[in-house]
């Protein structure tokens, strides 16, 4: 049984969705870094890479991290920390590779940039939402 907080019983729609938003963007994130591990292993050793995979293993284990402790009602920070964490590394991804890069590699981590922002974008959002906060805020 949830416990109830001030809202009304049981934990609102947008807390849910925010975690499973986390979820989500933390199993692509890590599947975006795993493909590009084994592109990095067929001779790619651009620092651009090298960034776009350090950055998504940290932020995949943030989102992850994020969204159970959401779920369990610990707390959302996390996951809205992660979430600004991730766009700033797009952003820094972008702005790389559009300095170090060019041709087919550049469109690539650009669009990588520009496709991979709603996500971390929406959970942000939600996770900062007045019922998230409160729902988790008032936990056990």
């Amino acid at each position: 049984m949830v416990p109830t907080w001030p809202a009304g019983p049981g934990r609102p729609g947008v807390a849910t969705a925010a975690a499973v938003l986390g979820l989500v963007t933390a199993g692509l994130t890590a599947l975006m870094t795993a493909g590009l591990l084994f592109g990095l292993a067929d001779g790619d050793d651009e620092a651009a890479f090298l960034l776009t995979i350090v950055t998504g293993v940290l932020c995949a284990a943030g989102f992850l991290a994020g969204g159970i402790r959401l779920l369990s009602r610990t707390s959302a920070d996390l996951l809205f920390a992660t979430s600004l964490a991730a766009l700033a590394s797009l952003a820094l991804i972008a702005v790389v590779a559009e300095t170090t890069l060019y041709g087919d590699d550049a469109g690539f981590l650009l669009g990588l940039a520009f496709l991979g922002a709603p996500l971390p974008a929406v959970t942000a959002v939600l996770a900062r939402s007045r019922a998230t906060v409160g729902w988790a805020s008032s936990g056990p």
